[in-house]
């Protein structure tokens, strides 16, 4: 059928399973929809402002528009049609895969609950929010990216496994939260504040703008890439990975240099803070990077280009082959 049921301004409550069929719509203006019990629907399904609460399994294969209200799963939900975000908010406390379109909006995708794993299959979202307190969320889209914000409280963790997450607007890593990958690449376009843990095992990490560190920052065995201005009051693993600078790096915290490498690059001068490194290199194209402070290199240190390295008053000690 092709016809609309809309409970306006008032509370609608299904508590056994709910079958939308055809192109009929279920709806409300600013009334909450509750679905106790399993939602399939190949028709329309949404609110203009109001609250959908699913708490069972939903599998939309039609339209699903969450409005400038929000939507609450809390079962395994499935889109294989098209979800819009509009403005308001989905709130996610289990798995959500949308194999279908996903239109990110203005909207905003929350993840929460203290659920031990939670899968998303989703390519492209507006802004991102985990305020889990526990277990993980696993990234499954071989590509997604976040085209607003992305931020993270509570001990969550977001992991993007093999898999590729970019975030083009501010990240902000709140509390104990982790955002992580195996070997997928973290691409951070805005400004990263953290006081969690952030890092990758053996993947890539971009960091475009700057980046401040106040909680564990990881290199793994992978590469982490500075093009901004990046600071350190917390701890910085150095693993057996590179990190490459090309801005300024400010370490005050605490520097486990392992048997990593930091690599100065670019053109332009930098302000390097002098402590103890494992083995560095330079491919710096032009420019003079200056260390600030008395500085050591415990491994092997190697310029392969046009740029400068100096120690200005301070002293610089090599203990392997320059």
């Amino acid at each position: 059928a092709a016809g609309t049921l809309s409970s306006a301004a008032n509370n609608l409550t299904v508590t056994g399973a709910s079958t939308i069929g055809g192109t009929a719509t279920v709806t409300s203006t600013s009334g909450t929809l509750t679905f106790a019990g399993a939602v399939t629907s190949t028709g329309s399904l949404g609110s203009e402002s109001g609250n959908l609460l699913f708490s069972s399994t939903l599998q939309s294969n039609g339209t699903w528009d969450i409005g400038t209200g929000s939507a609450t799963t809390s079962n395994y939900a499935t889109s294989t049609g098209t979800l819009n975000n509009g403005s308001g908010t989905l709130h996610v406390i289990a798995d959500l895969w949308s194999t279908g379109t996903f239109n990110g909006q203005s909207g905003r995708v929350r993840f929460t609950g203290t659920s031990s794993t939670q899968n998303v299959q989703g390519a492209s979202f507006y802004n991102v929010a985990s305020d889990k307190t526990s277990g993980t969320v696993f990234i499954q889209a071989s590509n997604a990216t976040v085209a607003g914000t992305l931020i993270t409280q509570g001990a969550g963790t977001i992991n993007a496994l093999t898999n590729n997450l970019s975030v083009t607007g501010a990240t902000t890593n709140g509390d104990t939260a982790t955002v992580t990958s195996t070997s997928g690449t973290l691409t951070f376009t805005g400004t990263v504040t953290s006081t969690g843990s952030l890092g990758s095992q053996s993947g890539t990490m971009l960091f475009s703008s700057t980046l401040q560190n106040n909680g564990t920052w990881a290199v793994g065995t992978g590469t982490a890439t500075t093009t901004g201005h990046a600071t350190s009051t917390g701890t910085l693993n150095g693993g057996s990975g590179t990190l490459s600078a090309s801005a300024d790096l400010w370490i005050s915290g605490t520097f486990n240099v392992q048997t990593g490498k930091v690599r100065l690059s670019g053109s332009g001068s930098q302000n390097i803070t002098g402590t103890t490194y494992n083995n560095m290199d330079s491919t710096k194209s032009g420019g003079t990077a200056t260390f600030t402070a008395n500085t050591t290199v415990g491994g092997t240190l190697t310029t392969l280009a046009a740029g400068t390295l100096s120690s200005a008053a301070n002293n610089l000690t090599v203990t392997g082959a320059s």
